[in-house]
């Protein structure tokens, strides 16, 4: 599934202005930049893709006993 990184940031530093947050769609973030623009600020918008399908992955080796690098 794509989300999307909003990230507000003050123009003349480049500071957060609130903690970044994600969202799942860009419906309305047009709006939401022109409100925060007359405050001095920017939107930032980061593309992400969440993963589903994560697997465990087997360990050879005994945590108690040091690794060796024979």
């Amino acid at each position: 599934m794509q989300k999307f990184i909003i990230s507000v940031k003050d123009k003349n530093t480049g500071r957060d202005v609130v903690p970044p947050f994600t969202i799942d769609s860009l419906n309305g973030i047009g709006a939401y930049a022109e409100q925060v623009s007359p405050c001095g600020c920017i939107v930032v918008i980061d593309s992400i893709q969440e993963e589903t399908d994560f697997f465990e992955l087997s360990r050879k080796f005994e945590l108690s006993k040091p690794f060796s690098h024979e």
